[in-house]
Formats: structure tokens, C-alpha cells, sequence
């Protein structure tokens, strides 16, 4: 089908007459990723028709560089046009578009059919395709129905008077827009055609109106069994008084539609969704307009700012400007989801997070591990509620199994590209990647293992250009896509699909946000330091396909510090507890991987002998890599998120803020402290950790200011109590006799409080012998002279002990929860 229509694109005119074999869809699709006006005009529109040009349409207006008009005519002509689709339509309508309705009255007809295209520059068309003739807007018009259409197009060899006739057809549009019948879309308008369309749909089904008309039209989607099974943890979590919460669900296992059904679960009255690209914010509208069809849809963008919606749509950047957030009060929205969760440690999300007060919110993300080391899941305060990654979809048979091959990138020596803040120099790495003997292994590994349609990811621009040369050089069909590209994404993955090529090469137009379930390779060709982002390019091949029964993976490793996020990543889940390096290494080397059903994993043997040598001296190594992705000095708490073993921390080096002095990375008033009170730091690092119920005492004490300070004992346990009622998951941790502690009497809890936290902190550490703090049965306070100009400080670098240690004790209280599914 596409050679025939591709044959026929060289003759200037020619007829479409659908059916298997010579359909109007990839004629439309070739000819609107070149235009710079679009000009649709057609008697109605269905929603499965829409599906498929919609990401055409979508990328056409979201060009930076074409500056797309798109102006769409359709008509209410016998009720048959998708209310769906003029909501979806609307969303292009925000974006810019023209989108206008030709209300039908009595005798009325509305029959045409017409797409138009339309090259200009500085004014003047260069180019134009016309199709007028039979197809409505459907997806059996537009593919394998019967339907004749007339191509048209400027220039024309043969027809020297094309320009005039393209002109005769844009000038009947014109016109036809202009007619006194014809009205602006609007949501007003849609929301009263509703009723004109379900009223017909009761008198006489479409069928019998139309019969051409695609009747299946895609009902509201329902939840999935992974799905329903996060909804009913987000449910008891709400029930548990937790206001916040992170749900992890790998890439194509449907996000998005969880947070609209929670949103509709929760009663959610306004809903914001946050987001850091446009083309998110867009897919998300579609995925929560198909959920809640007759919901109030708006965006809060650099262009457009609505306010009184029932469902915002925002982009971070715009709404987190003081001006903007002062637009709303604290807490308009009832209900918050912020998207890509792993983004928000960033400066633009935690003013957005500290401004709302939802009654929830839901952070949502493939990982809760960024590539550089910050702690995230604090902002959802440590409430991972549910938690579904690639391998559970695998095995609940959501996602198809992989083939993994780490293929030793041994013409690439990777230690000797500069390395700065986390990453490689672009031009040092491109010169290394770029070679004919590297896109020689390349090729050689894809000929080898590849299958038939293969999505490739690069370094930079000049490299996936360099690399679709290389493969087209050599027979294979293949592209480079990117931002400045001829082709566009939907132009090479509708290429792609139909095996027109067999490898795409992409940068990062792929990572997100993209639905091809043909893809039945990847090839990873540049290094990713991210994990979100390795895990986002894997999930592109993960989906479902009648077309694959696996995804075969080709990932070129070298020998750097930073390909070690790949096996953490397979094979990390395979341990009861977060491995260590040299565990994760060590395993490699067995031959009884275990891994999900039908997964295969294999790393050269050359890039196992390399981490063998890496993991030596991993404790300084890591705390250099963390360092360099953070641009700062890291918190104990995420340097032990990269699973870098801690455990001999106190006996090789006496403390963290020992270890940071040794390091050099201690600030003067931070010496200062260390020199005075290191013990109280290497005690606290080792001290005994039945409950929580130390650490606890801290966290309050800290909170208040009073570490220093002597308090009275009910006053502890005011606070103590205080803690774990706005913690309610943390009650957990509290013996029967205590629960639930809603009910219980203060002077009971004091006396727990006394006899636990109070009564062990007074008790000398067995290392050395040291009492950290004293009591007399009424106040409380800590038995070391501190100076008044080390208070903070002191209270500072308590606190980021205490943090790593109840970070501790919460995986383990967690622990049996996660695992039988109840607090994932």
C-alpha cells in the first residue's frame, strides 16, 4: 500500500480509491508533515478518524520552525460528528487552531470533502496538495473503505494552470468559512450539541443514518487490573488521612488514565495537572477528556491562562511564577497531579508544592530515582503508595519480555571524555561516537540480533545524522529525526510502523509520550546517566503488538562509571534489599539470572571485567560521581540512594561529616562542629534503632529549634504524638496498646514516651559510654555544652543523619506491606 501511494506522489495528479491497497491516510500524512497551512473541510467527524491525524496536527501546531495555520470546517449534518472528537478538536483550538461548525437547518445538506495543504514562504505558496472527493473524517474513510479522492497538486508539469485550480479550491473554502451558517467551535456550543446527538442516537442508530460511519466508536476507557489494584491503594491511603502520595507505573502502563479515574474516585471537584512540556500537557488532556467527557477543559501556559475550569492543564515553568500562583488560592484545587515526579526536586516544582494545599496530591513517575542522586519521594512525604514497574508488567502480561544484550562499546574509550556535572562533553563524545570503525560495530551488532523495526537513540543531532548515513550507505532504510530534521516523528514512525524503514535514529523526540507497539528493537547507542530516562527509551519497545512476541534490546556499555545504572536497573529487583555494587557485579557473573517470564539478559564479557575492577574503592568513587551529577555536595541520604554500602562508614571513618571533612567538602562552621562534637555524630550514626521513637524525638526537637534547649517531657510528647498524626502510615510502628492514637489520652502517651525515647537517650551508648541526654523526671535536655554559634549548625547536620537513618527504619517498617501489596 505505501509503495503504491509513494509511486503515485510522482505523478502530479491521481486518483485514491481506498481499500487495502491504495489508501487516503499515508497520502494525507506525507502531505501535512510538509505543510505550512492546513485547510480541512468535511460534512462530519468521528473520533477513530481524528485518533489517527491527531499527533500529525498536534506536532504540526507545536512547530517551531513551519508556524502551522490549521483551520478545520465541519457540520452538525444529521448528528453523526463525535462530540468527543470537537472536545478533542478544542484542544487544538487552545493551541491556535481554527476550528469552526456549519450548523445544518431543515433541508439543509452538508456533503463535502476536502483536505488541503498548503508550502508558503515569505507569502508565496511553493507547493500544494489538494484531496477532495469522498472521505469524511473516519477511520474506515481513511483506510480500508471504498472511497474515491482526487489528488491535486502545485506545481504540476503537465498543468500549468495547477496554482489557479489549487486557488479555485482554497478560495471555496474561504468562502464556505465565511457563511452565515458557520460559527466558532466552543465548548458551549458542544456541550448542547451533546444533547441533540444523544437524543438522535435514541430514534435512530447511526447505522441506519449513515452506514459508512465507523459504529464502534471507542467508549469511555475502564481501569486495567494493575489499574484497579493502584485505585484501591490510593483509596486506603486517603482513608488513612495521607494527603500525598507517589504511584510508580512504567512507561506504558497508562499513567495518565490512573490519575483521571483517581481524580473521579476522589470526587475531585478542580483538578490541576502539572506538567514540564507542552506535548505532555496535550496527551494528558486527550487521555482525561476521553475519561471526562463533560468536563471543563483548560490550560495555564505562556499563551493562554484559564481560570475557571474544572480541569487545568499547566505548564510548570508559567505557573510557578509568583504572579500566577497568587491567581488561585491555596487551596482552589482540591485535587493535584504532578506528572514526571522525577522532576520535581526542581526549583520551578517545589514553589508550585509549597504554595497548593490539595486535599491530595498524586505524583506520578516511571522511577522514584533521579540520575542525579536527589531525593524525591520526601516530597510526597516518603508515601510510596503503589508501585508497578516493567518487570510486573511483564509478568502480568501488560508489557511483552525483553532480549537484552550489553554489547562492550570497545572502540569508544569513555574514561578519557571529559566528564562535568554529571555529563559528558557533547563535542569530545560526538568525535568518539562518530567513526566509521564504532558505526561499522554498530551495524554489525543490529545485522546480527536486530528484527524489523528498529527505534535507535544517539548522542547529539550530528550523531544520529552521521548514523543514518552510515546505514543508508550501506542498504538499509533509515532516518534521522530530530528537532531540525526534514522528517518529523509522526512522519517516521508511520514509516516506521509500515516497515517503509527499518531504523529510526533519534535523540530525544522518542523519550516521551510515544505509542508504537511495533517496535521490536532498541538500540541504546550513547550513554544515558539518567535512569528515568533509560527506563523511557526501554519502555518505547515494551508495549503490546500482534507484529512481536519480544523486544529485542541492543545497548552499547562502556567502560565508565555511569553504565552501571543498566544493571542496576534489570537486575537491581532480583535482591530482597537495594544491592550493593559489589553484589550487583558479583551476580552478574552467575549463570541463573533470575528475571521476569521470557526475559534474557547478557553483558559482554569485557564490560563485566570492568565493573569488576570499578567496584573497588566504592565508597569514594561514588560519593565523586554523586557529587559531579549534583554539582554540589551530596546529602548522606543520596549518596545511599545510589546503593553505594554504608555499613563501615563509622569504622573506617568515624562519621559522615568526618568522611565530608576527609573529602575536603566540609564548610569552616561545619569543622568547627566537628572538632567539638564528633562522638555525639558517630554515636548517632550506630545508636541502636528499635522503634522510631529516637529518631522521632529528634525530628521534633529539630523542628522546634530546642536540640540544644531543655524542654519539658510533656512538651516531647505533644510533639511526639503531634508527628505521628500527621504521619499517619508511620502508626504503624506503634505497639497495639497504643492504637489507635487518635483516641488515646495524652497523659497515657506521655508516659509511653517517657518510658521509650526519653529513658534510652539517657542511657550511655555502649561505644562511648556517653549519655547524650539527661532527665529529672520533667525537662529533658542535651547533656553537651553547645555554642551559641553553632546552634544551627549543629541542628543541621543532625538532621541529615536523622533523615538517612529513619530513611533506614521506614524501608524495613514498610517492608512486609510492600510486598503483600497493601503499601506499595
Amino acid at each position: 500500500m505505501e509503495s503504491a501511494l509513494m509511486a503515485a506522489a510522482n505523478v502530479s495528479s491521481f486518483l485514491v480509491t481506498g481499500g487495502e491497497h491504495h489508501q487516503l491516510l499515508p497520502a494525507l500524512r506525507r502531505a501535512l508533515v510538509q505543510a505550512t497551512e492546513i485547510e480541512i473541510a468535511v460534512s462530519f467527524i468521528r473520533k477513530t478518524g481524528l485518533d489517527l491525524i491527531f499527533g500529525d496536527l498536534e506536532a504540526a501546531l507545536l512547530s517551531e520552525s513551519r508556524h502551522v495555520r490549521l483551520a478545520v470546517l465541519t457540520s452538525d449534518y444529521l448528528s453523526v460528528t463525535d462530540p468527543i472528537a470537537l472536545r478533542q478538536l478544542m484542544l487544538l483550538a487552545e493551541r491556535g487552531a481554527d476550528i469552526r461548525v456549519f450548523q445544518t437547518g431543515p433541508g439543509d445538506s452538508f456533503h463535502l470533502k476536502a483536505y488541503i495543504f498548503v508550502k508558503s514562504e515569505q507569502g508565496a505558496m511553493v507547493s500544494a496538495d489538494v484531496f477532495v472527493g469522498s472521505s469524511n473524517l473516519s477511520k474506515k474513510a481513511l483506510t480500508d473503505g471504498l472511497e474515491w479522492n482526487y489528488h491535486l497538486s502545485y506545481p504540476d508539469e503537465h498543468d500549468p494552470s495547477s496554482d489557479k485550480r489549487v486557488a479555485q479550491v482554497r478560495q471555496g473554502f474561504a468562502t464556505l468559512n465565511q457563511h452565515p451558517q458557520v460559527v466558532p467551535l466552543s465548548s458551549v456550543w458542544i456541550d448542547e450539541y451533546q444533547t441533540r446527538y444523544d437524543n438522535a442516537r435514541k430514534i435512530v442508530p447511526i447505522d441506519v443514518v449513515r452506514p459508512e460511519v465507523d459504529v464502534a466508536s471507542p467508549g469511555k476507557p475502564t481501569p486495567r487490573p494493575h489499574q484497579v489494584s493502584a485505585l484501591e491503594a490510593l483509596k486506603l491511603a486517603r482513608a488513612r488521612g495521607l494527603r500525598k502520595g507517589l504511584v510508580v507505573l512504567a512507561t506504558g502502563l497508562g499513567k495518565t488514565y490512573l490519575a483521571a479515574f483517581d481524580a473521579i474516585q476522589a470526587g475531585a471537584k478542580r483538578v490541576l495537572f502539572v506538567a514540564h512540556r507542552e506535548e505532555i500537557l496535550l496527551q494528558a488532556q486527550v487521555s482525561f477528556l476521553n475519561v471526562m467527557p463533560d468536563q471543563r477543559i483548560g490550560r495555564f501556559t505562556g499563551k493562554q491562562k484559564d481560570d475557571h475550569v474544572d480541569l487545568l492543564f499547566a505548564s510548570v515553568q508559567t505557573l510557578a511564577r509568583e504572579s500566577h500562583l497568587e491567581r488561585f488560592g491555596r487551596d482552589h484545587f482540591d485535587y493535584i497531579v504532578v506528572d514526571e515526579f522525577h522532576h520535581a526536586a526542581a526549583g520551578t516544582y517545589q514553589k508550585l508544592l509549597s504554595y497548593f494545599e490539595p486535599e491530595f496530591l498524586l505524583g506520578l513517575t516511571a522511577t522514584p530515582d533521579r540520575s542525579d542522586g536527589s531525593d524525591i519521594l520526601h516530597l510526597c512525604d516518603n508515601n510510596l503508595i503503589f508501585r508497578f514497574d516493567l518487570f510486573d508488567g511483564i509478568e502480568a502480561d501488560q508489557l511483552c519480555p525483553f532480549s537484552y544484550y550489553g554489547i562492550f562499546d570497545r572502540d569508544v574509550d569513555y574514561q578519557h571524555i571529559p566528564w562535568r556535572n554529571g555529563r559528558f562533553d557533547p563535542d569530545s563524545l560526538f568525535a568518539q561516537l562518530a567513526t566509521r570503525s564504532r558505526a561499522r560495530h554498530v551495524f554489525n551488532e543490529w545485522k546480527s540480533r536486530a528484527k524489523s523495526r528498529t527505534l535507535a537513540f544517539c548522542a547529539s543531532q550530528k550523531h544520529a545524522d552521521y548514523m543514518a548515513d552510515f546505514f543508508q550507505h550501506a542498504g538499509v532504510p533509515a532516518l534521522s529525526v530530530h528537532s531540525d530534521s526534514q522528517v518529523t516523528r509522526s512522519q517516521a514512525l508511520h514509516q516506521l510502523a509500515r516497515a517503509v524503514v527499518r531504523v529510526v535514529f533519534s535523540v530525544d523526540l522518542f523519550n516521551e509520550g510515544v505509542d508504537l507497539p511495533e517496535i521490536d528493537t532498541v538500540m541504546m547507542l550513547r550513554p544515558t546517566e539518567s535512569r528515568v530516562l533509560f527506563l523511557q527509551q526501554l519502555g518505547r519497545g515494551l508495549r503490546l503488538s500482534d507484529t512481536k512476541d519480544r523486544l529485542v534490546v541492543v545497548d552499547f556499555v562502556g567502560n565508565h562509571h555511569s553504565f552501571l545504572n543498566r544493571p542496576e536497573l534489570l537486575l537491581g529487583h532480583q535482591f530482597a534489599h537495594k544491592p550493593s555494587r559489589r553484589e550487583l557485579v558479583s551476580y552478574l557473573h552467575r549463570s541463573d539470572l533470575k528475571l521476569a517470564k521470557g526475559c534474557f539478559v547478557n553483558y559482554d564479557l569485557g564490560f563485566i571485567e570492568f565493573l569488576d575492577g570499578l567496584v573497588k574503592d566504592r565508597l569514594d568513587r561514588q560519593y565523586t560521581a554523586t557529587r559531579a551529577s549534583l554539582g554540589r555536595r551530596p546529602t548522606i541520604t543520596e549518596l545511599a540512594q545510589t546503593g553505594v554500602n554504608l555499613t563501615n562508614l563509622r569504622r573506617n571513618h568515624g562519621s559522615w561529616w568526618e568522611y565530608l571533612d576527609e573529602q575536603g567538602d566540609a564548610t569552616p562552621d561545619e569543622m568547627a562542629v566537628i572538632e567539638r562534637h564528633a562522638q555525639w555524630f558517630r554515636d548517632l550514626t550506630v545508636t541502636r534503632v528499635v522503634r522510631s521513637y529516637k529518631l522521632i524525638l529528634l525530628k521534633t526537637l529539630i523542628s522546634r529549634e530546642k536540640l540544644d534547649q531543655e524542654v519539658a517531657i510533656d512538651s516531647l510528647a505533644v510533639w511526639g504524638k503531634d508527628w505521628f498524626l500527621r504521619n499517619p502510615a508511620w502508626q504503624r510502628d506503634l505497639p497495639a496498646s497504643l492504637q489507635p492514637l487518635s483516641s488515646l489520652s495524652d497523659r497515657r502517651w506521655a508516659n509511653q514516651w517517657k518510658k521509650m525515647p526519653v529513658h534510652y537517650w539517657c542511657t550511655p551508648e555502649p561505644g562511648s559510654a556517653i549519655a547524650w541526654f539527661a532527665s529529672d523526671g520533667s525537662v529533658f535536655r542535651f547533656t553537651q555544652t553547645v555554642l551559641p554559634d553553632e546552634t544551627g549548625t549543629l541542628s543541621r547536620m543532625t538532621d541529615e543523619i536523622v533523615n538517612w537513618r529513619l530513611g533506614q527504619y521506614g524501608q524495613s517498617l514498610f517492608a512486609d506491606s510492600a510486598s503483600d501489596g497493601e503499601w506499595r
